[in-house]
């Protein structure tokens, strides 16, 4: 290569470099966006598991009671089946499955980002070598 095709070379290499360093940053932001989302996730998941907890302690208040009414011992039965039942324990798998995709979204943005992070390191490698050629081109003259 001539001395103006290794200065467009490293030119086109500095551009590459700095393109992967804005996709970098965008993906750095939609990990902090997707980490936000997993922790709401999260901490609604907590937020249900307290409020069974706190259900099932009420319940047991009831139905630690010697002599229930019917109608005392129908809801405990009925709630019974609510804080134990399927609703439940689906939307707790709802949201660990939610979490599960959030998580892989991360992997795969971070694993993007090591991608640009390689293809950074080679130009500048390309950048290293064309300035070598370019001194030895220019020691030539």
């Amino acid at each position: 290569m001539n001395e103006s095709q290794l200065r467009t070379s490293i030119r086109e290499s500095e551009l590459r470099i700095e393109g992967c360093r804005v996709e970098i940053k965008q993906l750095e932001q939609k990990i902090d966006d997707l980490i936000d989302v997993r922790n709401g996730l999260s901490s609604y998941k907590g937020v249900m598991a307290n409020q069974v907890d706190n259900g099932l302690a009420k319940l047991n208040s009831i139905t630690a009671m010697s002599c229930l009414a019917r109608s005392a011992s129908t809801y405990a039965a009925s709630m019974s089946k609510a804080l134990h039942g399927s609703s439940y324990s689906g939307a707790q798998q709802s949201l660990d499955s939610a979490i599960a995709k959030v998580d892989k979204a991360i992997q795969s943005c971070e694993a993007e980002i090591e991608q640009y992070r390689r293809t950074m390191a080679s130009c500048r490698n390309q950048i290293d070598a064309s300035r070598r050629e370019l001194t030895r081109l220019q020691a030539e003259d």
